[in-house]
């Protein structure tokens, strides 16, 4: 199950969803509701324009569970793309801030949910926290639809720099 859940993160990375979707449907036959993998799951949904199960499945996960913070920058990508702001920024709770403070992938996505509202102050202090916390997967940053609206400013340029380096 952990190998097909990793193979899954790297494809959805790689903008790969099928096959994803393949690594997901294969681990899930070992655990079915495994709630990481129900959420990656719901995240190749969000990926190909299904947002609204997408949205379903993430409050399906933290209904059976609530103290999954780092699921919850994820329903609120999917409710920003739903046009419910209030109900977006709502998820990002005092909890999810304290995990996305020392989580690089909590911290990117807090940040994208930023991006995808149109606060690029706060967009940009939670994307370089995430790079500050190890997360080098540049080709992400460069491709996720997410983070479309910072690609013009020029700090994320200089915030692709220090990936490079």
């Amino acid at each position: 199950m952990v190998v097909s859940y990793n193979r899954a993160l790297i494809f959805l990375y790689q903008g790969k969803f099928e096959e994803a979707q393949k690594e997901l449907d294969r681990a899930a036959s070992v655990e079915p509701n495994n709630p990481l993998l129900r959420t990656f799951r719901a995240l190749t949904m969000y990926y190909t324009r299904r947002v609204d199960d997408a949205a379903d499945l993430l409050r399906e996960v933290l209904t059976a569970h609530p103290n999954l913070n780092g699921v919850r920058p994820f329903l609120a990508m999917c409710l920003s793309r739903q046009g419910k702001h209030e109900e977006a920024m709502a998820e990002l709770t005092g909890a999810v801030r304290q995990n996305a403070e020392v989580d690089p992938d909590i911290a990117y996505a807090v940040g994208s949910v930023y991006a995808l509202e149109g606060n690029f102050d706060q967009a940009f202090e939670w994307l370089q926290r995430s790079v500050a916390l190890g997360n080098g997967n540049k080709p992400c940053f460069e491709s996720d639809p997410n983070l479309k609206s910072v690609r013009g400013d020029a700090r994320f340029a200089e915030l692709m720099k220090k990936i490079t380096r």
